[in-house]
């Protein structure tokens, strides 16, 4: 009977395992952080946003309301700390707004 040079895993734990060393982790979290902008930012943002997208750890907003882009401006750090504490690790670096 031959056997196994490793124990058996569950599924979860290899495809994770290899997410880690895959290019693609870099894309899978980008996409995380932009779910955490809505989840983080609300309903009530989420309809003034009108562009949203992640470019090598730069989060691109553009929303329609002058007042909105001004509170995001002043509060950016904050909400990218919030971004970046809810996937815990260090996604966004940067905020910018167009």
């Amino acid at each position: 009977m031959k056997y196994r040079k490793y124990p058996p895993q569950p599924i979860g734990k290899v495809l994770e395992k290899y997410l880690e060393r895959s290019p693609l982790n870099d894309k899978l979290k980008e996409v995380e952080a932009l779910a955490a902008w809505q989840k983080i930012m609300g309903p009530n943002i989420m309809e003034r946003t009108q562009k949203l997208y992640m470019k090598s750890g730069v989060l691109h907003i553009k929303v329609d309301s002058s007042i909105i882009k001004h509170d995001i401006y002043m509060m950016r750090n904050h909400i990218m700390r919030n971004i970046n504490n809810h996937l815990k690790a260090e996604i966004v670096k940067e905020i910018v707004l167009e």
